[in-house]
């Protein structure tokens, strides 16, 4: 056999056993963070009413199985040409829209914490809007490059073969974001006094730079693997980003209806609310109002 193909074999293999570990580790994250904050899930989300804000947190939490459950079919069980392309096309268009789902997220709890000022909910909504229409072209572009390669030495598994890595770029977007966000929050933190003293203020800023610092760290590191890693490799590290994401931001929302329950007992036990209960109670109902349970 030429030494050409055998390399390109052992690339191959080699390639493929690295996104299986991807595939593999990503999915084992998702069952343990799963198991590990169930409990609360039940009592803070399952038993209260079906309102769009339980609705947003069940498809933040629960898309990223559906995309692990994808990867593991296409990476590791699937040999069929005729279906690996399409399923990775498939696999990346839900990833994409996970990132959707969190930043539409995020925004909607900054935009909580401003009270539904008319002008930061414009800056969020233009942000939202341009975010997702070059998220939607940067994916399809990268998807227009995926192939899937015909090795037939393979007993499980797709090989896939991509001619670029703009998936970078998105990164960039998810940075961008993210960045946005954080600004906006610090800008209340400072300049609205009256909020120093609502608990629930402080949990909304503590687990949001939490969160970016978090998301920020992983975003820097994917985008120096995309640069560094051959194309083919570029696809393992999307999955990886948007399960840390979307379990992150599940993490704030629970933690955010556990202290807002709380803040909710302290103010109805308060005979005269003051300002900061005000806030509290304004930034709870901005975000899940308390018909959900909240």
């Amino acid at each position: 056999m030429d030494s050409t193909i055998v390399g390109t074999l052992a690339y191959d293999f080699h390639a493929l056993w690295i996104v299986k570990l991807c595939v593999v580790a990503t999915t084992t994250f998702l069952v343990y963070e799963w198991i590990s904050t169930i409990d609360e899930e039940v009592e803070l989300i399952w038993k209260s009413k079906l309102t769009f804000g339980k609705v947003l947190y069940l498809l933040n939490r629960y898309m990223p199985f559906v995309s692990s459950s994808l990867c593991f079919y296409v990476w590791i069980t699937d040999t069929n040409l005729n279906t690996c392309r399409t399923s990775v096309l498939l696999a990346a268009s839900v990833d994409n829209v996970q990132f959707v789902l969190v930043n539409f997220s995020i925004y909607t709890r900054v935009n909580a914490v401003w009270g539904k000022n008319k002008i930061v909910f414009l800056i969020l909504a233009t942000t939202f809007t341009i975010s997702v229409v070059c998220s939607s072209f940067v994916t399809s572009r990268y998807l227009s490059g995926v192939q899937s390669e015909d090795i037939r030495f393979l007993p499980h598994g797709c090989v896939i073969a991509t001619t670029n890595n703009l998936v970078w770029i998105n990164f960039i977007n998810v940075m961008s974001w993210e960045t946005l966000g954080l600004l906006l929050i610090m800008i209340k933190r400072y300049y609205d006094h009256t909020t120093l003293g609502s608990r629930l203020f402080y949990v909304i800023l503590q687990d949001g730079i939490l969160y970016f610092v978090a998301i920020q760290a992983v975003t820097i590191a994917d985008i120096v693997l995309l640069n560094t890693l051959p194309d083919d490799l570029s696809s393992v590290c999307v999955p990886i980003q948007a399960a840390l994401q979307s379990a992150l931001c599940a993490r704030l929302f629970i933690h955010l209806r556990s202290e807002a329950h709380k803040e909710r007992v302290q103010r109805e036990g308060t005979a005269v609310p003051s300002r900061n209960m005000d806030f509290a109670a304004r930034s709870v109902d901005s975000f899940c109002t308390e018909s959900e349970g909240c």
